[in-house]
Order: structure tokens, then C-alpha cells, then sequence
């Protein structure tokens, strides 16, 4: 079989076809079960966690809006698919210690009440709170999208970014930081409490 675009997969799925779900799942199943279980650290839960969220792919099938690029749509669900996990189960120790380490690194403090954590429930809420999110790294200048995509989702130390991009370790720096300032500005329309903003950032902080 030719092998399928997004937008085959996409249209696929609208007109219920099983080939369509089918390549869905076996193109993105594993790169989403990574990055759950860096979240999750639980085989069998993040195994569970990625199945219900097929499935309700499957189920809202014919509805599906999918406004930007497939695999982006895809981590927006599962940021939320996570955040509920984390909402409705609580933040396990090795969690905790994984967003203390998040908020100090970004020197926020750890003064955010971390086992009290609580979240707006609306689906459509997150998926447009991160369409906005992504929206504004697609929209950074050139360099520092490149530098926030380093740093933020492949982890790689500011050390490591300079030298490659041959930086200094505080034009890095500063890039990263209006990248956040850019982040924030993005979203402070949504209402979004700090709880809420602080989670997302560490979620789609693969590296961690």
C-alpha cells in the first residue's frame, strides 16, 4: 500500500476507515508511549493511558478537527490525557520530585502547591490552550525556535546547545528566557492559572 499522508490518515478516519486507524496507531503508538512514560515512569499505566486515548480518537472519528499538523494534534491530546492522569490520581513522589527539579531549573520557585494541583476539566479547553502554545514556538524568530526546540523537547543542556550552534551560554540563555516571556504573553488571555501553566510547560518539557 502507498504509504499515507497525514491528511489521508485524517480524512481516512472521518469516513470510518479501519486502514486509516490502523497506520494511526502503528506511525505514532511508539513515539507517544515515550514520551507518556517519561511523564508516567509506569509501563502497564502509560500503556493504558495511550490505549484509552485511541480509542476515543476511534470513537470521535467522524467529528475530528484537527487544526495543525498530525503528530502536534496527537502530544496536545496527550498532554491532557496526562494532565487528567495527574489530576485525578495525584502526583506520585518520583512526580513530584520531577517538577520540583522543572520549577527550580526554570527558577519559578517551588512555592506552587504541588499535591493540590487542580485543573479545568474542558477537552476543548487544553487543545486550545496548546494549539496557542505551539503556535507561538512555530512563531518564534528562527534561532530561538531552534533553541527552545533544543532545550525543551530534546533536553540537550544550554552547554551543549552553544557549542553546537556556536553561542554563547548567554545568548542561549537569553533567547530561552524571551522564549518563555513569549510564551506567557501567548497565553495570559486564556485565563490560565499558574498551576495550570506550569504543568503544560513541564509536560511538553520532554527532556525531563
Amino acid at each position: 500500500m502507498k504509504s499515507l499522508s497525514d491528511n489521508d490518515i485524517i480524512a481516512g478516519l472521518q469516513k470510518s476507515e479501519h486502514y486509516a486507524f490502523q497506520e494511526l496507531h502503528a506511525r505514532f503508538w511508539y513515539p507517544l508511549y515515550r514520551l507518556a512514560f517519561k511523564k508516567l515512569g509506569d509501563k502497564d499505566e502509560t500503556g493504558d493511558l495511550l490505549q484509552d486515548m485511541f480509542v476515543e480518537i476511534w470513537e470521535k472519528r467522524e467529528t475530528l478537527y484537527i487544526p495543525n499538523e498530525l503528530g502536534n494534534w496527537l502530544r496536545n491530546r496527550l498532554w491532557y490525557k496526562i494532565a487528567m492522569y495527574f489530576r485525578q490520581r495525584g502526583f506520585k513522589q518520583q512526580h513530584q520530585e520531577n517538577f520540583r527539579i522543572f520549577l527550580e531549573k526554570e527558577k519559578i520557585g517551588t512555592s506552587v502547591a504541588i499535591d493540590g494541583l487542580e485543573f479545568k476539566e474542558s477537552n476543548l479547553y487544553y487543545e486550545e490552550l496548546l494549539d496557542i502554545i505551539q503556535q507561538c514556538i512555530e512563531n518564534m524568530p528562527d534561532r530561538m525556535k531552534e533553541i527552545f526546540r533544543l532545550y525543551r523537547q530534546e533536553g540537550m543542556p544550554i552547554k551543549e546547545i552553544a557549542e553546537s550552534l556556536e553561542l554563547s551560554p548567554k545568548t542561549v540563555k537569553v533567547q530561552l528566557h524571551r522564549g518563555l516571556l513569549k510564551l506567557k504573553k501567548a497565553t495570559e488571555n486564556q485565563k490560565v492559572n499558574m498551576n495550570e501553566l506550569l504543568l503544560l510547560l513541564w509536560l511538553i518539557n520532554h527532556g525531563i
